[in-house]
């Protein structure tokens, strides 16, 4: 690609932090440019089959009627995340500050969980996952995505812990971490929060 002016992006880091507050799944967002030139908003809307309130994540795949050949069973697959970022340039207008997302990272970091009797518990630590996922943010403009954020590994994984013998549910941080490379070059990390709750949510 030929550029009329080189456009040096050093690196970026924007933090927003998904809140599920209430029981609702509500979302606050911060973002930071640092020397990029380009201003990111993000919100993540973590999804999982069947359950009602963003952020409820279902571990445990429920026996919904055994009276049937073959056995009927919940729907259970991947938790998902619809991601949207938000591009906002601060340069003149004729600088291309397009961002390319080649992968990611989810990291489960444990949140302090309360037991039937309301003492806190620490949910167990969980092994990180990766993807490689394409998404294109353009200059000044808006892009979605949907990605895998718990896939079913995790939650057997989760579960095959015994935590859920000790406490009704598991607190954690679902950290989405991207990375990719602006136009000219320069590697950068957009991260997403986003609280969910690990449980046994029957939907059947």
């Amino acid at each position: 690609m030929i550029f009329k002016r080189k456009i040096k992006i050093l690196y970026l880091i924007l933090s927003v932090t998904a809140l599920l507050m209430a029981g609702c799944g509500s979302t606050t967002n911060t973002s930071e440019a640092g020397n990029t030139g380009v201003f990111v908003d993000a919100t993540i809307s973590l999804t999982d089959a069947g359950t009602t309130v963003a952020g409820q994540i279902d571990v445990v795949q429920d026996i919904c009627d055994a009276t049937v050949t073959p056995i009927k069973y919940e729907d259970f697959f991947d938790a998902l995340g619809d991601v949207t970022f938000d591009t906002t340039s601060i340069l003149p207008d004729n600088n291309d500050t397009t961002l390319y997302i080649d992968s990611y990272r989810v990291d489960y970091l444990p949140l302090p969980s309360p037991d039937s009797s309301g003492n806190m518990l620490m949910p167990p630590a969980l092994n990180s996952v990766s993807w490689n996922k394409t998404i294109i943010l353009p200059s000044n403009g808006s892009v979605s995505a949907t990605i895998v954020t718990v896939p079913v590994a995790t939650k057997l994984e989760f579960y095959n812990t015994g935590f859920l013998s000790l406490a009704p549910q598991g607190f954690y941080t679902v950290r989405v971490t991207f990375f990719g490379k602006s136009i000219s070059g320069q590697s950068f990390t957009i991260i997403v929060d986003g609280d969910a709750l690990f449980s046994n949510y029957d939907n059947c």
